[in-house]
C-alpha cells in the first residue's frame, strides 16, 4: 500500500508513477463530493469516479492499469472532502498483489 500525497485544495492535477506505470491522477470537487479521473501512459482508465470511503475507484478490470486506489478516512466513515485530505482523508494505492490479498 501506497499513501498518494494530497494538498487540501478543491481540485488537483499531478503526475506519479506507480508499479511502472505513468498516472496522470485529478482529484476534483463538484458540490459537496470528491472525483477522480485516472489516465495511465495516455489512456483514460477512469472519468468522474465518485471517491467514497473505502471503496474502489476503479470498478471495472482493465488490462491497461495494475492495482487500485481507495479512499480512508481515518477518524470515522465519511466520504472523503477536500478540506481535509491528507489531514483526515487518504488516498492509497494497492497493487495487483495486494489486491488478491484483500
Amino acid at each position: 500500500m501506497l499513501g498518494v500525497p494530497l494538498s487540501s485544495v478543491p481540485s488537483q492535477s499531478f503526475q506519479m508513477v506507480l508499479d511502472g506505470q505513468d498516472c496522470n491522477i485529478e482529484i476534483l470537487t463538484r458540490g459537496e463530493r470528491l472525483y477522480m479521473n485516472l489516465a495511465v501512459n495516455g489512456i483514460e482508465i477512469q472519468n468522474g469516479a465518485i471517491c467514497i470511503n473505502k471503496v474502489a475507484i476503479i470498478q471495472k478490470p482493465t488490462n491497461v492499469f495494475s492495482g487500485n486506489f481507495i479512499f480512508i478516512d481515518t477518524l470515522g466513515e465519511s466520504d472523503p472532502k477536500w478540506n481535509a485530505l491528507d489531514s483526515r482523508y487518504y488516498l492509497v494505492y494497492l497493487s495487483a498483489d495486494e489486491l488478491k490479498e484483500i
